[in-house]
């Protein structure tokens, strides 16, 4: 090889790592030469989109999922695929791997390590797996065998009321199958949502034919002849075909012991703002590693696509600018990319509705006491459509600064959180919200849309506080 060409090895194929890989060769063409190991045989999957798969709307899988000689085409680029690595040592610069001919080394001047989450099981189910009916979804496969288990079963259980949950529920409720969703906490989609949009979720799930179970705790787990049977503490028991657990995830970083790369209290890489590690040349993106929180200010995990697919394209980007700057000879420092930060802007749909949240819904931050504002508003005129509502909880702080907001109503409302968590980044107070001049067409919106009103409720109500002197 050249020794003016810097080699770039990526750890993990899919959002964050392709993003990485792309970007590093469009931004320093001749200078990098990448190398990309996946564990499996694809790259560059859809996992947001497989709940879509299985309710049908997406026919045919291959549409999840890049082609591999799309990327193998690319000069520069090299897929080792059903790949694994197993160790990286940062002194020699080098990654070892385990693939179809068996173990390989890598040699690297900048490694990515990009290798994402593995759902988690409960300790319950240790002993099941798909052979007894009991699935998690992470990747093509997993999703092909759970449409392979829900065709032979009349009944399923899903181990979590999360956001994937959600979108598995309506796909068996769409292929008709009897659904429950069970979870040890008193909320749907997580702790981080308003008590009040907890209940009507709840509601909406159970309109739709979805029993929901909440505050259970499986205490034991038995395979009876064709069927599970789930006992929680209390001893009521449940009966089903199938069980599918959305529990959540940990980062994929187990193979990183010893190799001195720093990981945060939840296992995901810690990073500075350009993505790099506390080892030289080591860049992490993606579900494996921290991000910084808008609002907070904290390092946090995040699985979301969008921050993914940004992280790895500034890792990429940077990686890019320092082999160029090595290429040239330059001595000065290198100016670097930075990653916003992240809000945990993230949506669900239910058939017709939809619920979305960005940035932080809790009670207290950092000693401040967090007021939340709920309002229920027409989505569109009367004379249009006279049941669309959605409900707005709008969470502020004394001096009127925005730092979270979530929504529940009809899909086509969902995306006006965007509004929100631009308001959020740029630290707005609900005043200037209220006061923005927003597009109004009747198929659209009321004139004062849902987060123009609520952010006016917000405003009246802290101005209520003030005027008593509060």
């Amino acid at each position: 090889m050249n020794s003016s060409i810097k080699k770039l090895v990526v750890v993990g194929g899919d959002a964050a790592g392709m993003s990485a890989a792309v970007q590093a060769l469009r931004s320093a063409p001749g200078t990098l030469e990448v190398d990309v190991v996946e564990a499996g045989g694809i790259v560059s999957y859809a996992a947001c989109g497989m709940p879509y798969f299985l309710a049908g709307r997406v026919t045919d899988v291959s549409l999840l999922h890049a082609d591999p000689a799309e990327f193998s085409r690319l000069p520069g680029l090299t897929l080792h695929l059903n790949t694994r690595a197993v160790s990286l040592d940062g002194e020699k610069k080098q990654v070892c791997c385990q693939g179809p001919q068996g173990a390989v080394v890598l040699d690297w001047d900048y490694l990515l390590i990009a290798t994402g989450t593995r759902p988690v099981s409960l300790p319950v189910f240790d002993r099941l797996g798909p052979a007894e009916g009991v699935y998690t979804l992470r990747s093509i496969g997993d999703i092909l065998a759970i449409q392979a288990g829900a065709a032979d079963s009349r009944s399923v259980v899903l181990v979590g009321a999360g956001f994937i949950s959600v979108e598995l529920a309506e796909a068996l409720v769409r292929m008709g199958k009897q659904v429950t969703m069970v979870d040890i906490i008193p909320f749907v989609l997580g702790p981080a949502t308003h008590p009040v949009l907890v209940k009507k979720m709840k509601t909406l799930l159970e309109q739709k034919g979805v029993r929901v179970l909440l505050e259970r705790t499986i205490q034991k787990v038995e395979k009876k002849k064709d069927r599970i049977h789930l006992t929680f503490y209390g001893e009521e028991t449940l009966e089903t075909d199938m069980v599918v657990q959305g529990v959540g995830v940990r980062p994929e970083t187990g193979w990183l012991e010893g190799s001195g790369v720093r990981l945060g209290s939840g296992g995901a890489v810690e990073v500075d703002p350009f993505r790099r590690t506390n080892v030289e040349g080591v860049f992490a993106g993606g579900d494996a590693s921290q991000y910084t929180h808008g609002v907070t200010g904290e390092a946090v995990m995040m699985p979301l696509a969008l921050p993914a697919n940004r992280s790895g394209r500034v890792a990429g980007e940077n990686i890019a600018r320092l082999a160029n700057a090595r290429k040239d000879g330059k001595s000065e420092p290198v100016e670097l990319e930075a990653m916003p930060p992240v809000l945990g802007t993230a949506m669900v749909q239910w058939f017709d509705q939809a619920y979305a949240r960005t940035g932080f819904t809790g009670d207290k931050l950092h000693g401040a006491t967090v007021t939340h504002v709920v309002d229920t508003a027409k989505a569109l005129p009367e004379y249009l459509d006279d049941s669309a509502k959605t409900d707005v909880v709008l969470s502020i702080l004394k001096d009127g600064r925005l730092v979270g907001a979530q929504m529940l109503g009809e899909k086509s409302e969902a995306k006006r959180i965007d509004f929100f968590a631009l308001a959020i980044g740029q630290g707005l107070d609900v005043k200037t919200l209220y006061n923005t001049d927003t597009g109004y067409a009747p198929p659209f919106s009321v004139v004062y849309n849902t987060g123009i009103k609520t952010a006016g409720k917000a405003a009246v109500l802290l101005q209520n506080k003030k005027n008593r002197g509060e």
